[in-house]
C-alpha cells in the first residue's frame, strides 16, 4: 500500500483485498474508491451517506499541501457537477464550482493530466465501476 494512503485509513472501515491491490497499482493517480466511513468521518463530509470517497492524486502541488495539514488528509469535492462533465483544467473547475467553495487553487505549473478519476466501489469481494 501506498504511503500516501495511510493517512486516510482512519477515516474508511477496512479496505476490501480487492481495493488494497487498486491502491497498490493506481495510487497516486486518477482513481477514487468509494468506501465505508469510519466514525470518524463527519457526516457532514459525506451527505450523510455511509460511505466516501478517497483519492491520491498524482500531483505535486497536491502531495505539498497535503504534507503542510496536520495529519496529511484533504477534503474536497469534485471539481464538476455531479451529472455534468468533469473539469479537467482550472479555469473549468472555476466555472463549475468557483462560487460554491471557499477555493480553487490554481495549478501553479502542476497542470492535471486532463483525465478525470475512475470511481468505484465494490459489493460482495467484486469491483463495481460507479
Amino acid at each position: 500500500m501506498s504511503n500516501e494512503i495511510y493517512n486516510l485509513l482512519d477515516y474508511v472501515k477496512p479496505i476490501p483485498k480487492i481495493g488494497q491491490k487498486l491502491i497498490k497499482k493506481y495510487f497516486p493517480g486518477a482513481l477514487t474508491l468509494v468506501l465505508e466511513k469510519s466514525d470518524k468521518t463527519k457526516d457532514y463530509i459525506t451527505s450523510n451517506k455511509n460511505t466516501v470517497g478517497i483519492r491520491v492524486p498524482n500531483n505535486e502541488f497536491f502531495e505539498k499541501l497535503c504534507s503542510m495539514i496536520d495529519g496529511g488528509v484533504l477534503a474536497t469535492t469534485s471539481a464538476n457537477i455531479s451529472g455534468e462533465a468533469p473539469a479537467l483544467t482550472y479555469e473549468e473547475a472555476l466555472n463549475y464550482i468557483g462560487d460554491k467553495v471557499d477555493l480553487v487553487i490554481p495549478d501553479y505549473g502542476c497542470v492535471a493530466k486532463g483525465k478525470a478519476s475512475t470511481v468505484v466501489g465494490f459489493k460482495e469481494g467484486e469491483v463495481i465501476v460507479l
